[in-house]
């Protein structure tokens, strides 16, 4: 059964990738290796995460009844946060693809949505860049459930961590969740329009019930300087823009290029955002006050 082929694949791997779910049953009740890995160390339950087999994913996971040193007990939890060479785990491949079921499967049998890639993209960031505004929902939903107000503190707290926390390149969620205007899954569940999808994001995360995190960020400069305003002005994207700015964006950052994201929608030719990122003016009335307190 653990034969493979060219690629690294077993049985098992070509059953759960192509959802065979009866063969999947079958391998899995005759003792085949659900760790298994091919030559990109992707196991079984990670190619059918990615490609939205349900019914081979949830058989992979299921916990049978063997015989154990004391009795019949549940076998072991197939290990849901083994990485393959990128450091994708099988959720985080759930969440590319937009297959929700698969996601809340994962979710629901404990996966972790702190674990990050090997670029430092944590599972939340994914959901936004690909603008998987309904995963992104239901994996932050999903994380602060709980059973008493001090447990479900404690998570939103862990949540907001996780939105904080930039990649490596300093990339945060918020400014993937912007970018997804522009790179947005065609196939991602929820609005055809990236546009809408992205926007979508920028709210689940700066509006939801862990958006302290996001607001943090809001601000935040990546390796190059920019931030989400930045790339909200780069794109051309006005209703985005116009939101981060009522949610508190800063106009006047600039980047390591020295360009604020006025000038940048200028050079740019993005009209309308250049007009709406262009830092505000002090009426007359301030300037005067400003100089009698100098006076």
């Amino acid at each position: 059964m653990e034969a493979k082929n060219n690629f690294g694949g077993t049985a098992l791997s070509e059953a759960a990738e192509q959802g065979r779910e009866e063969v999947v049953t079958a391998l899995v009740d005759a003792g085949a290796s659900r760790t298994t890995e091919n030559q990109m160390r992707n196991t079984p339950l990670m190619l059918a995460a990615r490609n939205g087999m349900l019914g081979a994913a949830a058989a992979i996971v299921y916990q049978r009844k063997v015989q154990g040193a004391e009795g019949v007990e549940e076998e072991p939890m197939v290990d849901l946060e083994q990485k393959d060479t990128e450091g994708y785990t099988a959720l985080m491949w759930a969440v590319l693809s937009g297959h929700i079921k698969v996601v809340r499967l994962l979710t629901s049998k404990g996966a972790s949505i702190e674990a990050t890639n090997n670029n430092g993209v944590s599972i939340i960031a994914m959901a936004a860049r690909m603008g998987q505004d309904a995963i992104l929902k239901a994996l932050l939903e999903g994380a602060v459930l709980a059973d008493t107000p001090e447990e479900a503190d404690a998570k939103v707290k862990r949540v907001n961590r996780l939105l904080a926390t930039p990649d490596k390149k300093g990339n945060t969620a918020l400014m993937w969740a912007v970018s997804a205007a522009s790179s947005a899954s065609a196939g991602a569940e929820g609005a055809e329009d990236p546009v809408a999808r992205a926007n979508a994001c920028c709210r689940i995360i700066l509006d939801g019930q862990a958006k302290q995190g996001g607001l943090e960020t809001i601000d935040n400069q990546n390796a190059d300087g920019d931030t989400a305003l930045i790339w909200a002005a780069a794109g051309g994207y006005t209703e985005i823009a116009s939101y981060l700015l009522d949610k508190g964006a800063t106009r006047t950052i600039a980047n390591a290029m020295g360009f604020t994201a006025a000038v940048v929608a200028k050079e740019l030719g993005m009209t309308a955002c250049e007009e709406i990122c262009r830092p505000q003016e002090t009426t007359r009335r301030e300037r005067q006050f400003s100089m009698s307190s100098g006076e």
